[in-house]
C-alpha cells in the first residue's frame, strides 16, 4: 500500500510542477537565452544540440535530447517550459522583435519522438 501512496505523491508534484512553475521556467528558459544574445543561431544550436528550420514568419526548433521531457515519466501535454521561454528569446533576435510566441507541438514526455517547438513573431 505504501508503494501506490509514493506513486500518487510523485504524480501529484508533476502535476504542481507542470502548472505552478511554468511560467517560472519559461522565465529562467528566457534568461539563459539572453546571456547568448550576441551568438549567432549556429553557434547557439552548436551548444545545444537543436536543429531549426526558418520559414516566412516562424522557426521550428527541434530537440531530440530534451532534459526537460526526460525528468518526466509521461505527461498528457507538452512539458519543455524552459525551452519555450528559450526559443522565444533568441528568435526575438533573429527577427529583431520585441515579441515572439513559442509553442511547443511535440513532446517526449507524450510520447513523441522528439520535441518540437514553432516560434512566431507577434
Amino acid at each position: 500500500m505504501y508503494k501506490e501512496f509514493l506513486i500518487a505523491y510523485i504524480r501529484n508534484c508533476n502535476d504542481f510542477i507542470l502548472n505552478a512553475n511554468g511560467p517560472i521556467l519559461y522565465r529562467s528558459g528566457e534568461d539563459v537565452a539572453k546571456t547568448l544574445s550576441e551568438k549567432s543561431l549556429d553557434e547557439i544550436k552548436d551548444l545545444m544540440g537543436f536543429e531549426y528550420e526558418i520559414s516566412e514568419g516562424k522557426i521550428t526548433f527541434t530537440v531530440r535530447d530534451s532534459i526537460e521531457a526526460e525528468s518526466f515519466e509521461k505527461s498528457d501535454k507538452p512539458i519543455c517550459f524552459m525551452l519555450q521561454g528559450f526559443f522565444a528569446e533568441i528568435s526575438k533576435n533573429i527577427f529583431k522583435l520585441k515579441k515572439t510566441r513559442c509553442k511547443e507541438i511535440k513532446c517526449k514526455a507524450k510520447g513523441d519522438k522528439k520535441c518540437v517547438f514553432i516560434v512566431e513573431a507577434k
